[in-house]
């Protein structure tokens, strides 16, 4: 059946999703609750924090509730003692728990990360993993999601995350369900030689990653759907699969995005990182210019949050298109360019005088890195992803005129977001 005619414009239907998770998140944790990640897999599923807990919240679809998964997790980290609590209201459903601080497995095996691990590293945290799991298995309790993303890493310490398709059952049963992913009681269970072959041979990672997102592309089920606003979308993200500005070898986009009910797969959720950039910058009025764009989420969703206008240039053609595809599906009118920031094109000249630039994870990679550090001390009002240290990015940015410089986030990578501003520039 094709959707119904779409009621309200995307800005609107965004501006009334981010009041609804507010409105849970407060619930589940109070006023102070803040997004901290968004799932890549699940659409609608996030996890927000405050005071040293956290919520995982999920929405389901009207007509389509799949409910169990949080509160069979609640019910059995309860019986492992954990402080856990869970509640149910209309189509959604959240478990609130003690954090766990740390960095997950998975942000230390990419290969273009500066904190990559190396093969005696990666070892140590196997040899953690199979001590947390053999714990598990004396207590009767499967985990069944051995992924690198549920593997938490602070210091020497190694916890297990995401219980939400664990199972208690036998010893023997959890062995066989965890160690070689035998035993189907929902879903496929991901067992420990999975997460050791990827972790410990790369290449064969990536190839496995490639050919699971050859196979399984992660688009959502659009059939005789006749919105032109998730045609785009859905074009945009089949694009930004195909192109090298991405994850490396691994056929995948960089941004996930749920939207309209509809979900897109990426190798990080996009929400997750326009909370931290809007919950500190106003754009309001304002220009804004952004380096190395990808698909343009920060372009156009600047646009719909009140920016006069919104550019964004990247050097691959491919991911160009992608960007122009999103600002179509998003009636945003942000506009797009192919730019090499390296080229001896002076596109410095025909590019400057906005209000604020953006360049998140973008000077790490250029061979002349000055070059466009000097552009961007041009400008007034900068958000700035660097890969060194704090120390070090601050330092950068003072050097180049930045007078207030706010750590406002960090990545899923660890790496720092920073907002800088010159003397006299408000953020109103």
């Amino acid at each position: 059946m094709a959707d119904e005619p779409q009621a309200q414009s995307p800005r609107d239907l965004l501006r009334r999703a981010d009041v609804e998770w507010h409105e849970i998140a407060t619930k589940a944790l109070g006023p102070d609750a803040k997004l901290i990640s968004v799932s890549r897999y699940l659409p609608d599923s996030r996890v927000y924090a405050a005071d040293g807990r956290v919520a995982k919240i999920r929405r389901h679809p009207e007509g389509g509730l799949e409910f169990n998964d949080l509160s069979n997790e609640a019910d059995l980290l309860r019986e492992m003692g954990r402080d856990v609590t869970f509640d149910r209201m209309g189509n959604w459903e959240y478990s609130v728990q003690d954090e766990i601080v740390g960095s997950p497995f998975s942000a230390h095996l990419m290969e273009q990360q500066d904190t990559k691990h190396t093969f005696g590293q990666r070892v140590r945290v196997l040899r953690r993993v199979v001590s947390e799991i053999r714990r598990l298995h004396r207590n009767g309790i499967s985990h069944g999601d051995l992924r690198a993303d549920n593997v938490m890493l602070k210091g020497g310490d190694v916890a297990l995350i995401d219980f939400d398709l664990a199972r208690r059952t036998s010893p023997l049963r959890a062995a066989y369900r965890d160690w070689i992913g035998i035993g189907r009681s929902k879903g496929t269970p991901y067992p420990f030689w999975q997460l050791a072959i990827f972790t410990l041979v790369p290449r064969i990672r990536t190839l496995g990653l490639r050919l699971r997102n050859i196979f399984h592309p992660y688009t959502p089920h659009l059939e005789g759907t006749s919105s032109p606003d998730l045609l785009a979308l859905d074009q945009a993200w089949k694009l930004a699969r195909q192109s090298p500005a991405n994850a490396r070898g691994q056929g995948l986009a960089y941004y996930a995005m749920t939207y309209r009910g509809h979900h897109w797969r990426g190798e990080r959720g996009w929400y997750a990182r326009w909370d931290v950039i809007s919950s500190a910058v106003d754009f309001t009025g304002k220009s804004v210019l952004e380096l190395g764009c990808n698909m343009g989420l920060l372009s156009s969703f600047a646009m719909l949050n009140g920016a006069t206008s919104a550019h964004g240039v990247d050097h691959d053609a491919v991911i160009v298109q992608a960007a122009e595809l999103v600002a179509q599906g998003l009636e945003s009118k942000a506009t797009f360019e192919q730019v090499d920031l390296n080229g001896e094109d002076r596109w410095e000249d025909r590019l400057g005088g906005r209000d604020i630039v953006t360049a998140l994870s973008v000077v790490h990679w250029l061979p002349d890195r000055q070059r466009v550090l000097d552009f961007l001390g041009t400008h007034d009002e900068l958000i700035y992803e660097g890969h060194d240290t704090l120390e070090i990015e601050t330092d950068r940015l003072r050097s180049l005129g930045f007078e207030q410089i706010d750590l406002i986030g960090s990545t899923e990578r660890d790496r720092h977001i920073l907002h800088a501003r010159k003397a006299g520039v408000s953020n109103s």
